[in-house]
């Protein structure tokens, strides 16, 4: 019997330390400068989150030494913002969802 139940449980193993990686790969998505480039005006917002690989959000590791606080204005369509260990990316969107203007910030 503890011959047939060992394949299980190293099988269930594996499956528990593949979705413990999940959450932490969604912590710490790319919010970077090289991440920024890759979204383009026009884009779909879905696109972006997946280029991101997280819906807006704060997605803070570390304790930054801060940004300046901001709020940049767009008198057209709605803000999306993702915070991140190496900057914050600002985006809007119109009512078709398409990327209608960026803005990228890095830490002070």
């Amino acid at each position: 019997m503890d011959a047939l139940l060992m394949p299980s449980v190293a099988i269930l193993t594996g499956f528990l330390s593949i979705f413990a990686l999940v959450p932490s790969a969604l912590r710490n998505p790319p919010i970077d400068k090289t991440t920024f480039e890759k979204i383009k005006v026009g884009a779909k917002a879905s696109e972006v989150y997946r280029i991101i690989g997280a819906p807006p959000g704060d997605y803070p590791t570390i304790q930054s030494h801060g940004f300046f606080h901001i709020e940049i204005l767009s008198t057209k369509g709605t803000q999306k913002k993702w915070k991140g260990d190496c900057g914050m990316i600002f985006l809007w969107v119109d009512g078709n969802d398409l990327v209608i203007n960026k803005h990228f910030l890095p830490p002070q």
